[in-house]
């Protein structure tokens, strides 16, 4: 199966290469990197094997943005047992090496564009469904210059680190004011779902933005994600499918927190749903949610990394809000609604997990609470 002749004429013409020199990889007695790679957001990995197990190393990997016919030069140091970015490179040997490009170009293989027949979708088509809304400002914002990471020694605000052992420079001041341990390496937005409530908040106000994160969806988005220059809902989006990546490709754990937490933080958002972004954030990220669900293995709800059943909860939540016949100041989005009901599919044909069986329970057990069973109202400590 071949790709189209369009396609193949638009990456002769635009497509990058990656050279990989003195690479001890077993790929080929003769691999020097990769042509013909689509311009835009990429995630170069690799890990070592053990020749007598088999068993594969700690992952390694890089995020770059590979511009129109860029060719980026890295080589292998031995003595680090790493790959040495472009910019550590003497510059007159990487431009000896991009002026003789084509010389390499038989050792070099081609970017993975044709499907498997198995999988329809060509691996790039999925690539730009979880990754379109990952910019250049977003990933400067949230990784180091050199933009690399490492399932081993990749840490963030969630790693359990003890403060004496880390270097100068490593703390971050969050938006109380508090030191935190975050910009070590991975500099995710902090949220703090267990604080979803204004400084002064009312009790009544702490009992409804404990349960309903709007509050705190709404001061994410204005105090954090317009220093990346993008539009607010996107950057988020953005920093949603990074941490996803992150974790799914990159085997850094940490990226599943922030994932968790940015999936809850909208799905129990409500009353934002009656504000101007139901018809953008909403709207997009259930069809980034969809595309990122469709990567995950059929068992995932049962999985030990979601046995905490967090994204089912969260899941039943935004079906529930989207849904609330009693919601009042909420304009119909015919458009959004379709899209949840194509998400209610998707779960229950994928997971086999009767989310409308969800949904109704859910809504049975409001009914209750409501009732002479009704939550009290909690004092602020």
């Amino acid at each position: 199966m071949n790709i189209d002749q369009e396609t193949a004429k638009q990456l002769l013409a635009t497509g990058a290469f990656l050279l990989l020199m003195d690479a001890p990889w077993q790929t080929g007695p003769r691999f020097k990197g990769l042509k013909l790679i689509p311009p835009g957001f990429h995630f170069i990995h690799y890990s070592s094997k053990s020749t007598s197990t088999g068993d594969t190393g700690v992952r390694t990997g890089f995020f770059k943005f590979f511009a129109s016919k860029e060719i980026y030069v890295t080589q292998w140091n031995a003595s680090e047992e790493d790959l040495m970015e472009q910019e550590s490179l003497d510059k007159a040997q990487v431009e000896r090496l991009k002026y003789n490009i084509m010389e390499f170009e038989p050792s070099l293989g081609a970017y993975p564009l044709i499907p498997h027949p198995q999988q329809p979708l060509p691996t790039f088509q999925k690539w730009l469904r979880l990754t379109n809304y990952i910019t250049e400002p977003l990933l400067k914002s949230l990784l180091p210059s050199t933009k690399k990471v490492s399932s081993l020694v990749s840490v963030s605000r969630f790693s359990d680190l003890d403060e004496s052992i880390l270097p100068s420079g490593s703390k971050a001041v969050d938006s109380e004011g508090k030191q935190e341990l975050v910009s070590l390496n991975i500099r995710f937005t902090p949220i703090d779902l267990k604080r979803s409530y204004p400084a002064n908040a009312t009790p009544d106000q702490v009992t409804k933005y404990f349960q309903d994160k709007s509050w705190l969806l709404n001061s994410v988005l204005k105090s954090f994600y317009d220093q990346v220059r993008f539009s607010y809902y996107k950057a988020l989006l953005g920093e949603l499918q990074f941490s996803f990546i992150l974790f799914l490709v990159g085997q850094v754990y940490d990226g599943l927190e922030q994932w968790k937490c940015l999936t809850q933080l909208v799905c129990s958002s409500e009353e934002a749903l009656s504000s101007p972004l139901s018809s953008t954030l909403f709207y997009e990220f259930l069809g980034t949610l969809h595309s990122q669900l469709e990567e995950c293995p059929e068992d995932f709800f049962v999985d030990a990394l979601s046995s905490s059943n967090f994204l089912r909860s969260a899941i039943v939540d935004l079906v529930c809000n989207v849904r609330d016949p009693d919601a009042v100041n909420r304009l119909p989005n015919v458009k959004l609604e379709q899209r949840v009901t194509k998400f209610v599919e998707l779960v229950t044909e994928r997971f086999k997990w009767d989310l409308e069986e969800a949904v109704q329970e859910r809504w049975a057990a409001q009914d209750i609470e409501e009732g002479e069973f009704a939550p009290m109202v909690v004092e602020d400590e």
